[in-house]
């Protein structure tokens, strides 16, 4: 499937959310949303769903996880790792 029709696609449902999910208790907030895509289609999907306030990114921490490109799931897991070492010593002290 195409970058544009997924991303078409993906900005349909979402104004099907923001129209009627009020109706069933749910108002989107789009500053709270973070889209995670691949490098190849982060500028298109930047120039679609930026003008809603939402992030665009290739890589985001997520319920204490992490979702995106492998590079940034690498630097992520370096600064948890770096971050439990510190607590680590000051424990062991």
């Amino acid at each position: 499937m195409k970058t544009s029709v997924i991303h078409n696609d993906l900005e349909k449902y979402f104004e099907l959310l923001k129209d009627n999910g009020p109706s069933y208790g749910y108002t989107p907030q789009p500053h709270k949303c973070i889209l995670v895509t691949s490098d190849r289609n982060l500028s298109s999907a930047k120039q679609k769903f930026e003008r809603y306030g939402m992030k665009v990114v290739t890589g985001s921490r997520y319920l204490g996880g992490f979702i995106g490109s492998p590079t940034l799931r690498s630097d992520w897991l370096r600064e948890i790792a770096s971050f439990w070492e510190k607590v680590n010593m000051v424990i062991v002290k």
